[in-house]
């Protein structure tokens, strides 16, 4: 407590706004936040207790002093590589925080509305109290929301697991157990914050949004219902990137494993155990370079660590694309779900540098290598990877990837539900690239392909809308853009439905079976883009399938 008492008095020592939230009591003690002219803030609020290295969260105990929830806490165990917003100045293994944002001045019984978000990072970077994902004035410009950012664990100390999968040191898919712990302490306590439970929308963009797709299916093969959200919020989904298989995810730990010392071991566990935490964040990065690991499954050289099929811990049965149309008539629920117009960019630019041209014969190696060589004609003609003498050829495979793993799977996915009945599905295209894109990148791998790409994560800062942000620099028609999105957003959360008469026009419609209509989100222009991307692009994934 002292350490936080000066904390504050430092704060307000160097003129940031420092008035103290009103006491409020919890399940576990006492809680005070911070009040800025947009929020209370309550940051760094613990949801669990550490478990040792690979086990599951553990329920947090009380505490008898108040705590000052005045600063974000630690991300979890990294090394983030990503734009310099979007990183946390520190992480830790002891990581199990969350960081709520409402309305000043919020009473306990004003039963708002509440969204969840679990931020991105392909599983491996990310946090939830980084500067990117404050919700200040994303709460106070739309009043009438509380918004949480959840903290989860990353990499192998996420998702690594026991050859013996009912081994209780390490189950697997421990990180979508750390956002469940997250999801019920919200369900016990976010009332003391004026927060309705009863109505709680999960959000989340990239991995993210793997996460909200991956609680969708465990939360309703286990109740048959969603008992701890009501809505979903999908951010640039890779719905075509598939769990993985127990077999594959066991080749992964294995090779894992062996890099790191520890396999064969007469006990695995322990001595991965006994391993610094570095060198397992060392090594949880290196696997992804580590190719038997990966040849039965090409595309996951991507994503190194994912969730995994058929573990009892957290339970997925099926993949992504496959458990939405096996259960369209059954999921009711609203549901907002979108792309940025080039998602692939990053991900291939950063697989092969843009400094090496991607020529024809190495474009055709790609195609053969992701999507298998009996494809690579059929996948050749359809995008045009016909010209021998054409120099360059990485946005069309930038364009491949982003149709198969994200484009596509959405457009399939809106239609089930819609063919079944459920007549709140949202769709959008995101294409616009921030004036001050440089700043907003900085020295990061992102920059400089997404000066020019409306890359993957490009409309984070304009849905958060952060405060005082040094690399976040808005022009006046891009401020105004940003809260149009907004309001879009916090509307769902609070009806399930974005359109709102305080947003900007025009209204969001939802998605229909004739047109496939998906708002089309840009500075100059925002209206409709129908039938994105479908005939004949996504017709011949729907068609091919999505179990790469």
């Amino acid at each position: 407590m002292i350490k936080q008492l000066l904390l504050l008095g430092f704060i307000c020592i160097i003129g940031i706004k420092c008035e103290l939230t009103e006491p409020i009591q919890i399940s576990q003690g006492q809680v005070q936040g911070l009040r800025n002219s947009y929020a209370d803030e309550f940051l760094g609020i613990k949801y669990g207790e550490c478990p040792k290295r690979f086990a599951p969260v553990k329920d947090v105990q009380p505490w008898t002093q108040t705590f000052y929830a005045i600063t974000p806490a630690p991300g979890c165990m990294q090394n983030c590589t990503s734009y310099p917003s979007a990183c946390p100045t520190n992480s830790t293994e002891c990581c199990f925080t969350l960081n709520i944002y409402r309305p000043p001045q919020t009473s306990s019984n004003a039963n708002l509305p509440v969204m969840v978000h679990f931020n991105g990072g392909s599983f491996t970077v990310g946090a939830a109290g980084v500067q990117l994902l404050n919700a200040s004035r994303l709460v106070g410009l739309n009043q009438g929301v509380i918004v949480i950012t959840c903290n989860y664990r990353l990499q192998a100390f996420g998702f690594y697991f026991s050859d013996n999968i009912t081994d209780s040191r390490a189950p697997g898919n421990v990180a979508l157990l750390d956002q469940q712990k997250c999801l019920e302490w919200i369900q016990q306590n976010v009332i003391y914050f004026g927060g309705d439970p009863s109505n709680v929308t999960i959000w989340g963009q990239s991995a993210g949004a793997s996460s909200v797709g991956f609680h969708m299916q465990q939360q309703f093969l286990k109740y048959n219902e969603f008992k701890l959200f009501h809505r979903v919020l999908f951010q640039s989904w890779p719905a075509g990137i598939q769990p993985r298989s127990l077999e594959q995810s066991k080749a992964y730990n294995r090779q894992f494993a062996q890099l790191c010392g520890c396999y064969p071991s007469l006990d695995v566990i322990e001595c991965l155990r006994n391993k610094s935490a570095a060198d397992i964040l060392k090594y949880s990065s290196l696997i992804k370079y580590d190719i038997p690991t990966y040849l039965n499954k090409p595309l996951t050289v991507g994503l190194p660590w994912d969730a995994t099929l058929n573990l009892p811990s957290f339970y997925l049965q099926y993949g992504n694309v496959d458990f939405i149309n096996r259960y369209a008539s059954q999921i009711t629920i609203p549901v907002i779900w979108g792309i940025d117009k080039d998602e692939g960019t990053l991900f291939i630019d950063e697989a092969v540098n843009k400094s090496v041209p991607l020529n024809y014969l190495i474009a055709k190696g790609i195609v053969g290598f992701l999507w298998f060589p009996q494809n690579v004609d059929k996948i050749s003609e359809l995008y045009n990877i016909t010209n021998p003498f054409k120099k360059d050829y990485h946005d069309i495979i930038a364009q491949i990837l982003a149709d198969y793993a994200f484009t596509c799977p959405m457009r399939n996915m809106s239609r089930s539900l819609t063919l079944a009945g459920n007549t709140n599905i949202y769709s959008y295209v995101f294409d616009y690239i921030i004036q001050a894109v440089q700043l907003l990148y900085g020295s990061s791998h992102w920059a400089p392909d997404c000066y020019t790409h409306v890359c993957h994560k490009s409309e984070m800062p304009f849905v958060f809308n952060p405060p005082n942000i040094p690399t976040i620099q808005f022009t006046d028609e891009e401020e105004i853009f940003a809260q149009s999105i907004g309001c879009r957003w916090t509307n769902f959360g609070k009806t399930g439905n974005p359109y709102s008469s305080s947003c900007a026009s025009p209204t969001w419609d939802a998605f229909t079976i004739n047109t496939n209509t998906s708002l089309y989100l840009t500075l100059d222009t925002t209206g409709y883009v129908n039938n994105y991307r479908g005939n004949p692009f996504c017709d011949f994934w729907d068609n091919l399938g999505y179990t790469f």
